[in-house]
């Protein structure tokens, strides 16, 4: 019995020993990827996509050349990851609330998912950003407007989807304007509600 408890233990060490070394790779190759992707980004900030190259990255990175083409396969793919990770889902966007019965956009809640990501959003969306990044962001939250937003006006149901794609380039340019503005602590989050609500009468908007 003794013998059998023994070889039960070991076993159970080793499986322990297992799951700590699979753990502590997978945390080394997730920080590896982020050290890469941080390289990147800190390159293509200056440069735009044309001037990032695999050896600018894997020298700013610290790491050999096999080693990047083991996560992507060009600045491009690096690109395309960060692109992809800030495209918002149904479940990542902020919840459209119901208040008598009326939906309406957390105009809130919006500028503060916006924010989360600011230094991303504002050089994508910028000048050395990527054109068709714009576009697959508001078809990104577009859908789910379509289905959710309520306007005042029952004349305008119609033209919805008009209506949406002027709110999102508005919204987005507003956002674009004011986060990149150094001035901006002399413009408050509140001036920027009240100012889209004024632009904005014909939707229902929530606080």
């Amino acid at each position: 019995m003794l013998i059998g408890k023994v070889n039960s233990t070991h076993k159970d060490m080793k499986n322990v020993g297992k799951t700590v070394a699979t753990s502590t790779m997978s945390q080394t190759r997730t920080q590896t990827k982020k050290n890469i992707t941080d390289a990147f980004w800190e390159i293509y900030k200056r440069e735009g996509i044309q001037g990032v190259t695999v050896k600018e990255i894997i020298k700013k990175a610290g790491y050999n050349r096999s080693t990047f083409y083991e996560y992507f396969e060009d600045p491009k793919d690096v690109l395309l990851m960060i692109k992809l990770s800030l495209i918002p889902t149904f479940d990542t966007l902020p919840p459209l609330e119901l208040i008598d019965k009326k939906i309406g956009m957390p105009i809130h809640e919006f500028i503060e998912f916006f924010k989360s990501k600011e230094e991303y959003y504002l050089v994508l969306l910028g000048e050395k950003g990527d054109p068709s990044f714009s576009k697959s962001l508001k078809l990104s939250i577009k859908e789910v407007f379509l289905k959710k937003i309520q306007f005042k006006q029952a004349t305008m149901k119609h033209l919805s989807e008009f209506t949406i794609e002027f709110i999102l380039s508005g919204m987005v340019g507003l956002l674009m304007a004011w986060l990149s503005d150094k001035s901006k602590n002399k413009i408050t989050e509140n001036d920027i509600l009240q100012l889209v609500k004024l632009l904005m009468p014909d939707m229902v908007i929530t606080d």
